[in-house]
């Protein structure tokens, strides 16, 4: 049985992030910023609207087994960090592959929908590296929550870090009537990424770094 004294774990070890907002907010510009080693998964296709930057490389899969295929193999094994752009796209596709032959989507569809979203999240967190989501934001009522078809959001959100909405290139962790979460009560509530900031890598890597930016 391996044990580790709680004073030799790392406060290093992989975040999970989501990050979401309206169209042309930043999200996928604040996603890659920062110099760790990044592969943008594409399922927006809408890549070369973001902020350019040299730590990034662009995947766009052809389906949906290649994307699982290709996250379960070497090939992702020298990026630190997986940027998933976007989930709302990622859940259609398979609510898409699901749907009846008349593009219905029934009560097996969301059975089948949640079973394979959840397998894949499970499977990217194995891979053991930061994993950030990107998705576009909708005002439901009085909540400002991502965009994503279904029920399926809050099978990921349980296990992430960070949950914060992107407004003009402000990342947003206490805003209210929204689906925000910090699960490190001195992360400031809001802070503005400049260009050179890399405010996202330093909250993967740590989160003191980033609380003397805004103090």
């Amino acid at each position: 049985m391996n044990i580790t004294k709680m004073s030799d774990l790392s406060s290093n070890s992989p975040k999970w992030t989501m990050l979401y907002g309206s169209p042309g907010s930043g999200k996928t510009s604040l996603a890659i910023s920062g110099k760790l080693k990044k592969l943008l998964v594409d399922l927006e296709r809408g890549a070369s609207r973001a902020i350019p930057n040299d730590y990034t490389d662009v995947w766009t899969p052809q389906s949906l087994e290649e994307l699982t295929k290709e996250l379960n193999s070497d090939n992702v094994r020298s990026y630190n960090v997986i940027v998933i752009d976007t989930l709302g796209r990622l859940v259609e596709i398979l609510v898409k592959k699901y749907s009846n032959a008349s593009g219905i989507a029934n009560q097996n569809t969301w059975g089948s929908v949640r079973r394979d979203l959840l397998n894949w999240w499970l499977s990217l967190l194995k891979l053991d590296k930061h994993v950030v989501l990107t998705a576009h934001g909708k005002l439901d009522g009085e909540t400002y929550r991502p965009e994503v078809l279904g029920n399926s959001p809050a099978l990921i959100l349980r296990d992430l870090d960070y949950v914060g909405v992107v407004k003009e290139h402000r990342i947003m962790f206490n805003l209210p009537n929204s689906w925000c979460k910090n699960t490190h009560s001195k992360m400031a509530d809001e802070v503005i990424v400049g260009d050179d900031n890399g405010f996202l890598e330093m909250l993967l890597e740590d989160v003191e770094a980033v609380n003397s930016i805004v103090a």
